[in-house]
């Protein structure tokens, strides 16, 4: 049995169509990345699994239960964590407080010890009182990472986790993701970082305009003709 299956995922904005008709499923364990150009519909799929935004259609099994209809807490709750695009953490908290927050949604399962945190994070174990707002955009996603891993998640939805960030800082986020991943935890990442997708997943759903068009391996996506004219969203 997988641990996620997305079962003609729909999702409407406005009347819009934004996704459609979307399926796939991650094993326990599994990493997978999706790929698309903007506007694909990317953002709005993992979203509406994570219960953010209303799905117009469709089904989401997670650990053989249906949360279709649950909130997004309720999701969290379940063990299935977004870690979102643009971090949306409280700025007046410190970095302590945040993880302390984190630890609260795990309800149901033990919360990752905070030595294990810091140890996979270090630097936020030199800021445990700085608050949120005053950390450099790199910390702050490693944070945000932080926030949703000590909760001890079984899939991690990643938003694009390198929006915003300096070339330098790409290496440690991968280099991080994929410790994470050695833990056990499934992952589903939206990246438009080339490097990152190839680093983290060895499988995609390739999206384009609101519909699964394609999946497969990461690196034929990637060097395949005709998949990189779906991927650019060329027709």
């Amino acid at each position: 049995m997988s641990l996620l299956e997305v079962k003609n995922l729909s999702v409407r904005h406005g009347g819009i169509p934004a996704v459609r008709d979307v399926s796939f499923a991650i094993d326990a364990g599994e990493s997978l990345t999706f790929l698309g150009p903007n506007g694909a519909g990317k953002t709005s799929c993992v979203e509406a699994i994570a219960g953010l935004v209303p799905k117009s259609g469709g089904q989401v099994i997670f650990a053989g239960k249906d949360i279709t209809r649950l909130s997004a807490s309720a999701i969290a709750r379940r063990g299935l964590a977004l870690v979102p695009q643009w971090r949306e953490l409280f700025a007046t908290f410190t970095v302590a407080e945040t993880l302390a927050a984190g630890a609260q949604a795990a309800i149901g399962r033990k919360p990752r010890p905070l030595d294990e945190i810091y140890a996979l994070f270090p630097k936020l174990a030199d800021r445990q009182q700085q608050a949120a707002g005053s950390l450099s955009g790199g910390e702050q996603q490693m944070l945000t990472l932080a926030r949703a891993f000590i909760a001890s998640p079984s899939l991690l939805l990643l938003d694009e986790p390198s929006t915003g960030l300096a070339v330098g800082i790409v290496g440690s986020l991968i280099e991080t993701i994929n410790r994470i991943r050695s833990t056990g935890v499934a992952i589903l990442a939206v990246e438009q970082n080339v490097q990152i997708a190839r680093s983290v997943a060895e499988q995609c759903c390739l999206l384009s305009v609101g519909e699964l068009v394609w999946r497969g391996k990461v690196e034929t996506a990637l060097t395949d003709g005709e998949l990189q004219r779906a991927y650019f969203g060329a027709h």
